[in-house]
């Protein structure tokens, strides 16, 4: 009896023994989990110029850099920009103090045209002085729309006057470190295209000419400028594959590939990212330019996504900074009246207050 009594003892103490060395493990991968979070998160300045190597984004002092902010839209609709005003900035500031980059969709119609042009370019300016000056945030200007008729699927391609375009803005903000370049909003190949006409550009089977991903860096290039450029993939600026292959991608330096993973079928689990843009990161940055919910609207997908990216050290900037009629199918961070929505609240979570 007292041999089982014993044994009885030891097994006991075994038994919390483990429980206490689990508990010490998962503690410390919290605490680790917590610390790599805190690590990211300090990078809020503006520390540019940036420059890629290999797969990561590094600061003027070589520091790993990861960007981390929402988009601000409307210029992409609206020649005058609605709900960009200086005071909406000062506090979506307040709101995400942590935040590190805000991205400006535009439009090549309002930019270029002989009407709006000039009026269009100082509301551009205006905003970008303001965030870099006052919101201390960096810019992504984001060609968003080509204004003639983009909503035709077979025309989500860049065309000739997007060249015109990039020349422009390209000259205007090549001397400013603090502006990065995202060629072009959400690509896709029309069918029967070669994923060739995503990287040259070509003429399609309804005549419309598109232009290629590599001419637009080469256009940007060509004026100097060495911002960093963000080169979306097809499928609504989401997927890097094509047939199960992966796209010919364009060269040049400061180049990150960026993608949208939003919460559709086919673009919404772990195994789809990795299929469909991260087997990229082994050799190139990647960032997450737009990323959003229309299904569930309860901030769970976006959680998922932000601590993905979290994990994996990718830059993501969550759609969108707008106070939308309808929050859930926009889809929106804040509501009509302004009111952080629950996406949102996940990332007021990641970029709000720093918690002590």
């Amino acid at each position: 009896m007292n041999w089982q009594i014993q044994f009885s003892k030891r097994k006991i103490i075994e038994t919390v023994l483990l429980i206490i060395a689990v508990v010490i493990l998962i503690s410390l991968e919290i605490f680790t989990h917590q610390q790599s979070r805190r690590s990211i998160h300090t990078q809020t300045q503006s520390s540019g110029p940036y420059q890629v190597v290999g797969n990561k984004i590094l600061d003027a002092q070589d520091n790993e850099h990861i960007f981390q902010g929402v988009t601000k839209p409307s210029l992409e609709w609206s020649a005058k920009g609605e709900h960009i005003s200086e005071q909406e900035l000062l506090i979506l500031k307040k709101t995400l103090p942590r935040a590190n980059i805000i991205r400006l969709p535009l439009n090549q119609t309002f930019w270029l045209s002989k009407d709006t042009g000039k009026e269009y370019q100082k509301v551009v300016r205006q905003t970008v002085n303001f965030v870099e000056s006052t919101v201390h945030m960096d810019i992504l200007l984001d060609l968003h729309s080509k204004g003639d008729g983009d909503d035709n699927q077979d025309h989500h391609l860049p065309n000739d006057e997007s060249g015109r375009f990039w020349d422009e803005v390209a000259r205007e903000y090549k001397n400013d470190p603090h502006v990065l370049f995202e060629l072009y909003n959400e690509p896709v190949l029309p069918k029967n295209a070669s994923p060739d006409v995503w990287l040259k550009g070509g003429k399609l089977e309804d005549g419309y000419t598109a232009i290629g991903m590599q001419e637009l860096i080469d256009i940007i290039r060509g004026t100097g400028a060495n911002n960093i450029i963000v080169a979306n993939g097809i499928n609504y600026g989401y997927d890097f594959t094509f047939d199960s292959k992966q796209l010919p991608l364009p060269q040049g330096k400061n180049i990150v590939f960026g993608s949208h993973p939003y919460n559709f079928a086919g673009k919404n689990i772990l195994a789809d990212w990795q299929h469909d843009f991260m087997f990229l990161n082994k050799h190139y940055p990647i960032m997450l330019t737009e990323f959003g919910d229309t299904q569930t609207c309860d901030g769970k997908y976006g959680e998922k996504l932000i601590d993905y990216a979290t994990t994996n050290h990718i830059s993501w900037i969550a759609w969108a900074w707008y106070p939308a009629d309808d929050y859930c199918g926009f889809p929106s961070l804040i509501d009509k009246n302004s009111k952080v929505t629950p996406a949102g609240r996940v990332v007021q979570k990641e970029l709000g207050p720093q918690q002590k």
